[in-house]
């Protein structure tokens, strides 16, 4: 029988199967130390930790515990004794704070402008809105009466519009009959202001003039 001829899919399998290469394994290497050989481990070396580093402190980054309670009650009182007591710190420890912290000065200017502007808001109510009071008759109370202040409207409307409200002074110094001021000399300007006539004339403002001046007859 004539042999048999390899098919060409065949053929292609086997040139495939030869193209691909196993890779070599590569030899391994215990490094465990086998027991009872009599050799020692060699210990493992931690790695070095590094050192933590410093925090800063809470009064370097948001300043001392009783800052925060001295300027809300700054803000609610505006007064600085007050805001002393209710956050228990000296007076003089507020006021060594300021000179030595810009932030707290410009927390502690913020505060009083907050006061400034709760006292205006109720000044305003007082004026504007009035003020219940009850009104009494043989000790019991009857019923309530809005008052309001004339005062501080006043206030409110001088510092709003200070040109127009505003209390104006002016002080006018007048001659004889009204006319204005004539002076010969600056010793005669001075003598007028300190109420008394120069020695020499022997009289007020006007000897001079008249001196200045004879009449001819």
């Amino acid at each position: 029988m004539p042999a048999s001829t390899p098919s060409p899919r065949s053929q292609k399998k086997t040139s495939r199967a030869s193209s691909v290469r196993r890779k070599p394994k590569r030899a391994t290497t215990n490094t465990t130390t086998p027991r009872g050989s009599g050799q020692k481990r060699t210990p493992k070396r931690a790695p070095a930790k590094r050192a933590p580093r410093k925090k800063p402190t809470r009064e370097k980054t948001r300043g001392p515990v009783w800052e925060r309670a001295f300027l809300a009650a700054l803000a609610d009182t505006g007064n600085v004794r007050a805001a002393c007591t209710a956050a228990e710190i000296g007076h003089s420890t507020v006021y060594d704070r300021r000179k030595a912290a810009d932030r707290f000065a410009d927390a502690w200017d913020d505060a009083m402008e907050q006061a400034a502007d709760m006292l205006e808001a109720e000044a305003l109510r007082r004026a504007a809105h009035g003020v219940k009071e009850p009104v009494y008759y043989k000790g019991k109370v009857v019923g309530h009466v809005l008052k309001y202040s004339d005062v501080l409207l006043i206030f409110l409307l001088k510092a709003a519009r200070p040109a127009k409200f505003r209390d104006h002074y002016r002080v006018e110094h007048t001659g004889k009959d009204g006319g204005p001021l004539e002076f010969d000399d600056a010793r005669e300007a001075l003598a007028a202001a300190l109420g008394s006539a120069p020695g020499a004339t022997g009289g007020g403002p006007g000897a001079g003039a008249a001196s200045a001046h004879p009449s001819s007859g």
